[in-house]
């Protein structure tokens, strides 16, 4: 493969990857076959890290993310839609660099959340296509944070009713 031919296998990759979230947005509780675009473009063996480590939340297999993504479902996440704001691709080291910002409605209001993905790829032997490896997601840790604590106090009290 070209350089110029891979660069854009990376790039096509890239936006598959902001899409795949975007497609989750249409999965319901009863209807969560959306999700499967994410995993769609990974390796059997991706690992998805959520950082700065401040926060606290291991590292994830890709059948601990699905289970992640379909709670966000269930839980009534409406219109989410991710945007790339920047994105860096480096073709030799096979890595890729996304800005991106979600915006979207949950029953504890708005989700403004900002991330810088960083992704490794690799060329799965199988398809001959190019798949992500490994994912390292830093978030809006301040966000989060605050996401977070409405989030464990709307659970709670679901829980109790």
């Amino acid at each position: 493969m070209s350089r110029d031919s891979k660069y854009i296998s990376l790039q096509t990759l890239a936006e598959n990857f902001i899409n795949a979230y975007n497609a989750c947005s249409v999965a319901t509780p009863r209807n969560l076959k959306p999700i499967n675009q994410v995993f769609e473009l990974r390796t059997r063996d991706c690992e998805q890290w959520t950082l700065p480590e401040s926060l606290g939340i291991p590292s994830m297999t890709s059948s601990e993310y699905r289970e992640f993504l379909e709670g966000i479902v269930r839980m009534g996440w409406e219109g989410m839609k991710m945007t790339s704001e920047k994105m860096m691709i480096d073709v030799e080291g096979m890595k890729m660099v996304i800005h991106a910002k979600t915006k979207g409605m949950t029953p504890v209001g708005e989700y403004l959340q900002e991330y810088v993905f960083m992704l490794e790829v690799q060329e799965e032997e199988e398809s001959g296509g190019l798949k992500v490896k490994k994912v390292e997601e830093f978030v809006d840790s301040k966000f989060d944070a605050e996401f977070r604590g409405k989030l464990g106090k709307y659970m709670s009290e679901k829980q109790k009713s």
